[in-house]
């Protein structure tokens, strides 16, 4: 039988919420797409690695052989092609080793014979200090106006800690111990390729303390949404994590996992 300690902890990590993004956006700017034609145009150079980026078609729909980003050991990756319709926004996870972004190409064209524009946002996350220590800075200290006086004391911001995949129709224990004992606030659990449902994550703490936290009362979790549990201010020391969940609608499921320093 759970403590009475244990059981007062899992009905404080029992509150969760479905949050619209952890990601805070910044504005890198706007390529213009012009009518018809497929025409190639370049995003000015990044100043340094990014967690997510964001593109929204402004004016009109927009139609995309490619979007293609070019990183700084030269290697490139196509990040997303197809149509996007006016006001529609497509957000794209990087992996661990393709986040230094150098430069976005696109190969687009508009329906309207106005154009249309495509509008680029970057998740900057952890990587502030890198950018504004980049030959680049210049440049991107007058477009990122928000970031005011900054200081970058490792804390309040979201940082990946690794992800865990289901496979099959069936309920399954995946257990993920990435946290390496990390202090953080708070946790968030994002399906990126499609829904699920999970039972209770247990959650392991430094101190031996086990807990069990509801993600979203146990109902469905969607596509890209993020569902976050605040941790207590005596259980920040996060070594492992079990999840028992199921893929809806197709053969697997990932779900990311985040934490908030």
């Amino acid at each position: 039988m759970k403590t009475p300690r244990v059981l007062m902890l899992a009905a404080l990590l029992s509150a969760t919420s479905a949050v619209p993004a952890l990601a805070q956006w910044d504005n890198i700017g706007a390529v213009n797409i012009e009518y018809n034609l497929d025409r190639d145009h370049a995003s000015p150079n990044f100043g340094g690695s990014v967690e997510r980026l964001r593109f929204t078609a402004r004016g009109g729909d927009v139609q995309c052989r490619y979007i293609r980003a070019t990183f700084a050991n030269g290697n490139t990756r196509d990040l997303l092609s197809g149509r996007l319709s006016q006001g529609d926004s497509r957000a794209v996870d990087l992996p661990g080793n393709g986040r230094n972004v150098k430069r976005i190409d696109f190969m687009c064209h508009a329906f309207s014979k106005a154009g249309a524009k495509l509008q680029i946002e970057a998740d900057i996350g952890q990587y502030k200090n890198e950018w504004q220590r980049g030959p680049q800075w210049s440049y991107w200290s007058h477009i990122f106006t928000n970031w005011g006086q900054m200081v970058d004391n490792a804390t309040s911001y979201w940082v990946p800690v690794g992800n865990v995949t289901f496979n099959g129709p069936n309920d399954k224990d995946n257990a993920f111990g990435g946290f390496a004992s990390r202090s953080i606030t708070a946790l968030a659990f994002r399906p990126v390729n499609g829904s699920a449902i999970c039972a209770d994550a247990n959650i392991r703490f430094a101190n031996g303390a086990n807990v069990h936290a509801s993600i979203n009362g146990g109902g469905v979790l969607n596509a890209g949404q993020t569902y976050r549990v605040d941790l207590p201010g005596n259980q920040r020391n996060v070594t492992n994590i079990v999840l028992r969940c199921r893929a809806l609608g197709q053969n697997s499921v990932t779900i990311n996992i985040q934490g908030n320093k």
